[in-house]
């Protein structure tokens, strides 16, 4: 993997876990590590998805 899988996986867990303190420490990361704002939404997409469901269904 690399740091901005890395990071984007973080992002999807503080989303799931429903820390918004840890998301905007990760966003401000993602953003010096050159993940686009649509990266992010989309992380943050399956993060708030797999509190509903299991992501792979």
């Amino acid at each position: 993997m690399t740091g901005k899988q890395d990071i984007l996986i973080c992002i999807g867990a503080a989303i799931g876990a429903n820390c918004i303190p840890c998301f905007e420490h990760l966003y401000e990361k993602a953003l010096e590590q050159g993940v686009t704002p649509e990266e992010i939404k989309n992380a943050v997409d399956l993060g708030e998805r797999s509190k509903k469901e299991p992501v792979w269904q």
